[in-house]
């Protein structure tokens, strides 16, 4: 498994847009064979910083879901939507307990 997790840095006026661009992503990775899991998640901190978390079968899955139209369409508005560049780690699944990937939430 191909694990991401991703930072954003939205502008304080652009929160609504972000998540409406964020939810059409979660859409789409539900329609992708290779997308395990696709979430988003705001800060607690009430701050504007939200967190992406993709699971995907492979690397080959994750660039797959990055060269889809729909996912350069939204990297394009990235620059009006947020402070900063995306902070992106990503890692190979080691161990998990709990998660039950590739359902819905």
């Amino acid at each position: 498994m191909y694990l991401l997790i991703v930072r954003l840095q939205a502008r304080p006026e652009t929160v609504d847009a972000l998540c409406r661009q964020l939810s059409t992503l979660v859409a789409l990775a539900r329609e992708e064979p290779g997308t395990l899991a696709y979430s988003f998640y705001r800060a607690h901190d009430g701050s504007d910083v939200f967190l992406l978390h993709e699971v995907y079968r492979d690397r080959a899955a994750w660039e797959a879901h990055m060269a889809s139209e729909p996912v350069q369409r939204a990297l394009a508005t990235f620059d009006t939507l947020l402070t900063a560049p995306p902070e992106i780690t990503s890692g190979t699944l080691m161990e998990a307990h709990g998660l039950t990937l590739g359902e819905a939430v």
